[in-house]
């Protein structure tokens, strides 16, 4: 997984799984979200489109770190955590990035080929034109799995 520093706020829901049932997430997402929260957690966030709070992706390993809510406590915690990252020596945090990415690369590429190979299996089906007629007229589908 490339690592990149991640903090959250905990009012806010946030995540990137789909809307469940109407799209598929990006083929990243179902490379580096089972790395950050292991393949359980993932695949319950992937399949249900369940947005999570700040605290709950701190429990998970979304983040790294809770920022404040309060106007300007984002900024401050941000620049404390770049200030904690930037004390440590610079050949090895990059030694280190380098690792964690060996492979992503070749992970993702591999699951785009995977997700493109779905996406027009499903492209067809009595369910794709039930995701697209319920989002048009804004409204729940009702998917039959044909």
């Amino acid at each position: 997984m490339c690592w990149q520093p991640r903090a959250s706020i905990s009012a806010p829901a946030s995540t990137s799984p789909p809307t469940p049932g109407r799209t598929s997430p990006s083929s990243t997402a179902r490379v580096t979200l089972p790395a950050a929260a292991g393949r359980q957690a993932a695949t319950e966030l992937l399949l249900t489109g369940r947005r999570v709070g700040g605290a709950e992706a701190l429990a998970l390993g979304l983040c790294d770190r809770l920022a404040g809510d309060a106007k300007g406590e984002l900024l401050a915690d941000a620049l404390a955590f770049a200030g904690e990252l930037a004390a440590s020596g610079p050949l090895a945090v990059r030694a280190i990035r380098a690792t964690l990415r060996d492979g992503l690369v070749e992970m993702a590429r591999a699951s785009m080929e995977h997700e493109c190979a779905e996406q027009l299996a499903l492209r067809d089906t009595a369910d794709f034109a039930e995701g697209v007629r319920a989002a048009a007229e804004r409204r729940e589908p009702r998917f039959g799995g044909t």
